[in-house]
């Protein structure tokens, strides 16, 4: 039976053809197994709404080690729910709160994408498409699997700062994200505001597909105003600050 879902711009598209297909989401941050540590459960909620359409889910976040110190290295252990893979493999790197701190833009540490190679290559990991969440580091680490191996098709969804800061920073962030966009096979990005402001940077051969953030109608759906007012102890007569 074939399956179609539409795009933003209305089209259908059949993704019978994908539930046969591994998908490796490479992301920041993901929620740990008893949500203890909740980043970047925008993710999630994506990788739980896609995760029917595929053979397999492998996600990958790489971990700042931090000897325990920071909540993402304590709480994150690799784990596997219905055909989702999660690893997070410890990584060195400076984040980028001191990069931003300091000021600093030449300098550069980061071992997150030899750390997903290597998980990789020790669990063996196979997959067809490659979605990353953030040009950096997430589409980073893309571009360096793509240049080692004969890699599938790169996503990569530019959520916020990665595309209206990181690259205006200073000449050398702007080639760094332009060099990593142009090696995609598609751009998504949240708003058309990010969007103007890849339109700025030399992207010159993926296309940019504004996707906006969604919602789990599960969670949020319109109610009747007085009976949420009277649950939220607020007035029914005049507007609550």
């Amino acid at each position: 039976m074939t399956k179609r879902i539409s795009e933003p711009d209305g089209n259908a598209i059949d993704v019978s053809d994908f539930t046969d297909k591994r998908l490796l989401v490479i992301t920041p941050n993901y929620p740990n197994v008893d949500g203890s540590y909740f980043g970047s459960v925008f993710v999630k909620n994506q990788v739980d709404a896609l995760k029917k359409y595929f053979r397999e889910v492998i996600v990958i976040a790489p971990v700042l080690f931090s000897a325990g110190r920071f909540p993402d290295d304590r709480l994150c252990r690799d784990y596997t729910y219905d055909n989702v893979r999660v690893f997070y493999p410890r990584s060195l790197y400076i984040p980028w709160p001191v990069y931003r701190k300091l000021n600093i833009s030449r300098m550069y540490f980061d071992t997150r994408a030899s750390a997903v190679e290597a998980l990789i290559q020790k669990e063996n990991l196979e997959f067809d498409l490659v979605h990353a969440h953030f040009v950096w580091p997430s589409a980073q680490i893309a571009q360096e699997l793509k240049k080692k191996y004969d890699v599938p098709p790169c996503v990569v969804t530019a959520h916020g700062y990665d595309v209206y800061e990181l690259p205006f920073r200073d000449k050398i962030w702007q080639r760094r994200v332009e060099s990593v966009l142009n090696s995609m096979d598609r751009i998504i990005t949240v708003s058309k505001k990010n969007q103007a402001c890849l339109e700025i940077l030399c992207i010159t051969t993926p296309p940019v597909t504004v996707i906006p953030n969604g919602f789990s109608e599960d969670l949020f759906y319109p109610q009747d105003r007085e009976t949420c007012r009277k649950k939220l102890g607020l007035p029914l007569d005049k507007k609550s600050y």
